[in-house]
């Protein structure tokens, strides 16, 4: 984040000259958990900014972007210890502001880009946990920290429309949701606090970037 505060000051400091467009960008993304538990997804994100320099070099934008994910397997971070068979969905809504740097020139067909990204992400989520007779359920909404980094290459097809093609890390942290605890078919407990992992988003993201 301190980076994007960086780029925006000399921006300011440096008039006019500095500032050589916008752009919009729409993106797909594949997406691999880092945790096992959880299923390979596709979503997409939609992006815009500006771009500074002569060499249209450095790029500051927002991003929303939107992706489901579903967790089966077993889960053994809950107290007690016992391995737990656990089915969850959800919907992950990041929103973040990014910076990209653009190595070459203006003129140049391919450029490779690497970047940086920090904010927040929205989790939809509902849970349930089973094991040893008794069955967790949690549900809810939380907003948590989210950061990463990319690096991919950009190619020109025409002097305003871009073709992107990268990687990036993407990590919307771990929360708690409150839950209820089920015994022998009844409700036994109301507002246990259960841990949920982290959300730690592998993505291969191929999109479409026009500059104005």
């Amino acid at each position: 984040m301190k980076s994007l505060v960086v780029v925006a000051m000399f921006a300011l400091l440096a008039g006019p000259r500095a500032l050589a467009g916008g752009f919009v960008r729409g993106s797909g993304w594949y997406v691999d958990y880092s945790n096992s538990s959880y299923e390979s997804k596709v979503g997409g994100s939609g992006a815009g900014g500006i771009t500074l320099g002569a060499d249209n070099a450095h790029e500051l934008g927002v991003e929303v972007a939107h992706v489901a994910f579903a967790a089966r397997g077993p889960y053994t971070s809950l107290s007690p210890t016992s391995r737990l068979g656990l089915t969850g969905d959800g919907n992950l809504t990041p929103m973040l502001a990014s910076y990209r740097f653009y190595f070459g020139t203006a003129a140049d067909r391919v450029r490779v880009l690497v970047g940086g990204l920090a904010g927040a992400a929205k989790v939809s989520s509902s849970y349930r946990f089973d094991g040893s007779g008794i069955t967790w359920v949690a549900s809810g909404d939380q907003w948590r920290g989210a950061y990463g980094a990319m690096i991919g290459v950009a190619v020109r097809l025409t002097p305003d429309l871009h073709l992107d093609a990268g990687y990036r890390y993407l990590d919307c942290g771990s929360g708690n949701l409150p839950g209820v605890t089920i015994a022998s078919g009844s409700i036994h407990a109301v507002g246990d606090m259960i841990s949920i992992d982290a959300l730690k988003l592998n993505v291969v993201e191929l999109g479409l970037t026009l500059r104005f």
